[in-house]
């Protein structure tokens, strides 16, 4: 190939480069001036939506407003003479499997309102997210809605991970942050492996394929006598009991050392420093593990083989002494439930599901009430 041939190919590629790269600025543009997949709506369900959420323990339905919160619409204009509080979290903050009016953050709302103490409270969360998420959402949503307390709700599975994210994929997070264009994708790519995950878990939960490590067939028995007694319908719990009971493990006692805590320290440290900056009052909130607190949330997990404390029902347990001396450490007020939860016993989750139900979400808001006006 002659030099001059050479030069025009190079001249293509560049053309067809600058092109590209034009394209996807404009559509970066476009999506930014109609306000469309915002990095932080990644974390969030999409504005105006109907999403229905059927499990073994609930069919629920639920909806959000025009920012994508399971909330009534919220504005910058706030009321006179009254507090805003913004709850953070995943779902127990989100309420799954909960009737609006039923989640923490709408009891919290009306138990300060009938004590005389006027709170808008605004629940920003979703099922499904972990520590990193809670920063992004204080940092793009919950800090700029101007709240006066800023309440992050955490549970042992946020600090559980022992297998540190690739570089590739902290890469694609960190520009997805910033980019519309890329959290578009994200959300078509979402959709696409949640349907795999979803048709990979069935196949197992269904006894298609063998579970995995469980040579004995033990957790393979307690699946078909929980099917054969509840049906055969998703089940957060069950699912993640069947197919990695270890990991289940960890959610009461994270290792200190592992990548999950580490992570999870970055991030509460991470929005400690937003909270800070902002002149927002922190509150780190602990959601107790459900086999710490009720004998038969224990029991169903040691059905699958988790091994749990002699003592899980009335010694603090790991992932809550952790969060308590972290919180000490930085100076952020904890709020810690267990003791509450512990002396009702029964009935705050539902019967197969480690989630509160309409009760424990009732017992969490008044002992956070409590908790943020002794």
């Amino acid at each position: 190939m002659s030099s001059r041939a050479v030069t025009r190919a190079l001249q293509g590629a560049a053309l067809t480069c600058a092109a590209v790269v034009v394209a996807l600025l404009l559509a970066e543009a476009g999506l930014r001036i109609a306000h469309r997949s915002a990095p932080s709506s990644f974390l969030l369900l999409p504005p105006h939506a109907r999403v229905r959420d059927v499990q073994t323990d609930w069919d629920v339905t639920y909806t959000t407003n025009a920012m994508g919160l399971r909330d009534d619409e919220v504005t910058a204009i706030r009321v006179p003479g009254t507090r805003r509080i913004v709850t953070v979290g995943d779902s127990y903050t989100f309420g799954q499997g909960c009737e609006r009016g039923a989640t923490f953050p709408d009891r919290l709302e009306a138990i300060l309102g009938e004590r005389g103490k006027p709170a808008e409270v605004v629940n920003v969360s979703r099922h499904g997210l972990g520590s990193t998420d809670y920063a992004e959402l204080v940092r793009d949503v919950a800090l700029p809605l101007g709240p006066d307390v800023l309440v992050v709700s955490v549970f042992g599975n946020d600090a559980s991970d022992l297998a540190p994210p690739s570089a590739l994929h902290r890469a694609a997070r960190g520009v997805a942050e910033r980019s519309h264009l890329v959290t578009l994708f994200r959300e078509l790519r979402r959709g696409t492996r949640a349907r795999q995950a979803e048709a990979a878990m069935h196949d197992r939960l269904s006894g298609e394929k063998a579970l995995p490590d469980d040579p004995g067939g033990a957790r393979a028995a307690a699946l078909r006598e929980f099917r054969a007694a509840h049906g055969d319908r998703p089940n957060n719990l069950v699912a993640a009991l069947a197919l990695d009971p270890r990991g289940v493990e960890r959610w009461l006692d994270p290792p200190a050392d592992g990548v999950g805590w580490r992570t999870f320290v970055e991030d509460l440290d991470a929005i400690r420093d937003e909270c800070r900056r902002a002149g927002v009052a922190l509150v780190v909130g602990i959601v107790p593990d459900s086999a710490a607190v009720d004998a038969e949330q224990a029991e169903l997990r040691r059905r699958f083989g988790v091994a749990l404390p002699h003592d899980v029902l009335s010694a603090p347990f790991g992932f809550e002494t952790k969060v308590r001396d972290y919180a000490a450490s930085r100076g952020i007020p904890c709020f810690d439930p267990t003791e509450a939860f512990r002396a009702v016993g029964h009935g705050l989750h539902f019967p197969t599901d480690a989630h509160w139900s309409p009760a424990g979400h009732d017992l969490y808001a008044r002992e956070l009430a409590r908790f943020l006006d002794p």
